[in-house]
């Protein structure tokens, strides 16, 4: 019964109070731009959340969740971060989690959006690398508070932000495509 009742207390999903974010952000921001970029940010943001659903809920709403929590998965230790970079102890756990695809995968959209958004490599790269350092250390902070059950692992630092290089290269290829087809026709009509 005690699982139960801690399972209850958990918000199991941030994804509901997005939504008044998204329309406050709407109406003070997004509304005065140019419907292709309003489709982009919207993109982007409904994206962002998805990202911080998956890596950072569910968080226990009350005491009684963070010390069902705790009780799961036991204080903060050692085992409560990695900074051994690509370090296993188990491989069939990391096999089976499919922890190092499901890493690069989540980030490649970050590097396409953003990418469309900036524009240049450096500032794409540079903002992938903030957003994963955010998205880790937001996981060691909350484990080391008691709040999570999730840790922090350099491995994820570094499989992010692979997905971002690999999602903006994907963006260079369309547009390089997008500009060839582009030249291709403007020279057919001529």
């Amino acid at each position: 019964m005690h699982e139960v009742q801690g399972l209850i207390m958990e918000f199991a999903t941030g994804f509901y109070s997005y939504i008044p974010v998204f329309i406050i952000l709407y109406c003070i921001r997004l509304r005065k731009l140019p419907l292709g970029q309003q489709v982009l940010n919207t993109l982007l943001f409904f994206y962002l959340c998805i990202v911080i659903d998956l890596t950072q809920f569910p968080l226990p709403a009350t005491r009684a969740a963070v010390e069902y929590t705790m009780q799961r998965v036991g204080p903060f230790n050692h085992s409560s971060y990695n900074l051994m970079p690509f370090f296993v102890q188990d491989l069939n756990f990391l096999l089976q989690d499919n922890k190092l695809a499901l890493n690069v995968i989540m980030t490649i959209p970050f590097g396409f959006l953003v990418g469309l958004k900036t524009r240049r490599m450096r500032k794409t790269l540079f903002f992938g690398a903030c957003f994963t350092v955010a998205l880790e250390l937001t996981q060691l902070l909350t484990r080391y508070f008691q709040m999570s059950y999730r840790i922090f692992d350099v491995d994820d630092l570094i499989l992010n932000f692979m997905g971002v290089a690999v999602g903006y290269g994907i963006y260079f290829v369309f547009r390089s495509g997008y500009h060839y087809v582009r030249k291709i026709t403007t020279n057919q009509r001529e």
